[in-house]
């Protein structure tokens, strides 16, 4: 008997950074770690704003998602060959990243 091909789900696509930053600035209320002494606000967040967005805004069931994440240093190359990569992003916008 021929193998049943599995049925393609669609594919999700996240930018962490975006979701990250609209989180952090967004939610209502700081979280912080149990101990008090890590702020996961940004963390937080992302997950409840994905979780959210999965279930409620799309129109499918169990969708891949990859969620595209920036390292420390991850736009130096962009910007090295486009100088107008985030040109206008605030000098102090700092990523939210809990470290």
């Amino acid at each position: 008997m021929p193998e049943t091909p599995m049925p393609l789900r669609p594919l999700l696509l996240v930018d962490e950074s975006n979701l990250l930053w609209a989180g952090t600035s967004g939610f209502p209320t700081p979280i912080f770690s149990r101990d008090k002494t890590r702020e996961l606000t940004g963390l937080f967040a992302l997950f409840v704003l994905l979780r959210a967005e999965i279930r409620d805004d799309l129109d499918v069931a169990q969708p891949k998602v990859l969620v595209v994440v920036d390292g420390e240093h991850g736009t130096a190359d962009r910007v090295a060959t486009d100088q107008e990569y985030k040109a206008r992003s605030p000098p102090d916008c700092a990523s939210p990243v809990i470290r």
